[in-house]
């Protein structure tokens, strides 16, 4: 198992990928999983020597807004053989400030679900054309820590603790091992306030003015095509960046013999062989890729349940939510995970959790179109006092299923409490049909003949109730009533 991995998509940037590989190798990076989005040079020609050595597992992902897909499998493939993975973008370097190895730094955060590092911002430092050389090396000028993009994070993560991915920054993870900033400090979302004094993720966000146009042309692995940028962006970016930064030069220099910034390759060449003991999944090709994820959920679903894990099923089903709106609500296996754990609830006794699972969040949300869910819904709302929401969530049950005997009983006994006789017996009576043994339905039946004064029927129940359960907590009741009846 390796300690620390990167995970990668890129398109089209192999000009920039050995200097990323050789740099993070550089500070303690084991692995790299290198997701391809249909580069035209593959990135397998590119880190040929990486991938024979066993740094660099490349898998071929093309289509367009895949990075939260292969993010996702990712975690789902590759968690299992990394303790730590960071999610990362070919422009962006880690650069820790208290260490020079990355690993070192991570061993204080093992009882987190990840360490939120915060984005340095860095512009042209004056070049219009691209420029020859590394990245780090080339653009030195970063924006004031006040910057708004300064205060967005990424996300190195202990897959053990972390469920499914919320966004490219973010993810979700288990409550009891939240993500905190460098001060330790948990944090909710990608746009906290910043804090890089320890660790700092170095953002070459404009590049020279040439690139970031064809930037523009070549648009993201997370939207497609971008409409929402234009070289505004740049310009607004390149004239904040107007500091020196050289830390990472700092810290190159103290890892390279001699301090030779233009070492790092042939340093890190020098490395053990990496012998690789993760399987290389590549689901080629996906057509649609929401599918992918769903069908990623639905697997980690299915094994929460098997595992009787609560937790893990209320956080994936969060995850799936929070990734699918409420159009996941569509598909089977996440109505049988969601009412698997609304049931949990119930017998807890929290109806208020309940009910938010079952009705959802947001303008859209609906109860799902299944009866079962609708039951669970109306003894969450009987719990809750809604007498109202009760008797309409039962109907609308019913509708979908007229047999199923759960609605129907909860739906009778609700009218026999509101002294509903007349509705009460109907329903008594059809399930009754549907399951002549059902004691309990005899034995409700058999009051509410009384209270209309409905003999026959009083008699006729009340010896269906004697035949099926002597020990019946009703039938002393009964017996009186029918002593009542004869004198």
């Amino acid at each position: 198992m390796d300690f620390l991995n990167l995970c990668l998509i890129v398109k089209d940037e192999n000009k920039y990928l050995q200097e990323w590989v050789d740099y993070h190798t550089l500070i303690g990076v084991e692995r790299f999983i290198v997701y391809d989005n249909g580069s035209n040079i593959s990135v397998r020609e590119t880190l040929v020597e990486d991938i024979a050595r066993g740094r660099v597992i490349v898998i071929d992902f093309p289509g367009k807004k895949a990075q939260m897909t292969s993010y996702a499998h990712c975690l789902h493939f590759y968690g299992k053989h990394a303790q730590w993975i960071g999610f990362i973008d070919i422009d962006e370097f880690i650069v820790p400030k208290t260490t020079t190895d990355l690993r070192e730094f991570l061993e204080d955060y093992e009882a987190f679900g990840a360490i939120a590092i915060h984005w340095v911002i860095f512009g042209a430092s004056g070049h219009k054309k691209e420029p020859q050389g590394p990245q780090y090396k080339n653009f030195i000028k970063e924006t004031e820590n006040d910057f708004p993009p300064n205060h967005y994070v990424k996300s190195i993560v202990q897959p053990r603790y972390t469920v499914y991915p919320m966004g490219v920054h973010y993810f979700h993870h288990f409550p009891k091992h939240p993500v905190v900033n460098e001060n330790f400090l948990p944090i909710s979302g990608f746009d906290t306030p910043r804090s890089a004094k320890k660790i700092q993720l170095n953002h070459y966000f404009c590049r020279s003015e040439e690139e970031f146009r064809r930037k523009l042309k070549r648009g993201d692995a997370i939207y497609g095509e971008i409409t929402s940028k234009d070289m505004n962006f740049f310009y607004k970016y390149d004239q904040a960046a107007c500091i020196e930064n050289r830390h990472i030069l700092d810290l190159i220099a103290k890892l390279v013999p001699g301090g030779k910034i233009d070492g790092v390759h042939s340093t890190v060449a020098s490395y053990p062989v990496t012998i690789s003991s993760h399987p290389e999944k590549t689901p080629s090709p996906i057509e649609n890729f929401n599918r992918f994820e769903t069908e990623i959920l639905s697997k980690e679903m299915k094994l929460a349940i098997e595992q009787k894990d609560s937790l893990l099923l209320h956080l994936i089903i969060i995850a799936a939510t929070d990734r699918f709106g409420n159009k996941i609500r569509q598909h089977q296996w996440f109505i049988h995970g969601l009412l698997k754990l609304i049931e949990i609830c119930i017998n807890n006794k929290d109806y208020k959790l309940a009910r938010i699972l079952l009705m959802g969040e947001g303008k859209n949300a609906q109860v799902p179109p299944n009866p079962q869910a609708y039951f669970f819904l109306g003894q969450t709302l009987l719990m809750l006092g809604d007498t109202k929401g009760v008797e309409d969530a039962l109907l609308m049950g019913l509708s979908l299923d007229p047999k199923h005997t759960g609605i129907l009983d909860l739906l009778s006994v609700f009218y026999f409490n509101q002294e509903r006789y007349p509705e009460a017996i109907g329903l008594f009576h059809r399930i009754t049909q549907i399951d002549s043994s059902f004691a309990d339905a005899w034995a409700f039946l058999s009051l509410a003949a009384w209270q209309l004064n409905a003999m026959n029927t009083f008699t006729h129940a009340y010896l269906q109730v004697c035949e099926l359960a002597p020990d019946h907590p009703l039938l002393p009741e009964l017996r009186k009533k029918a002593l009542h009846s004869i004198l």
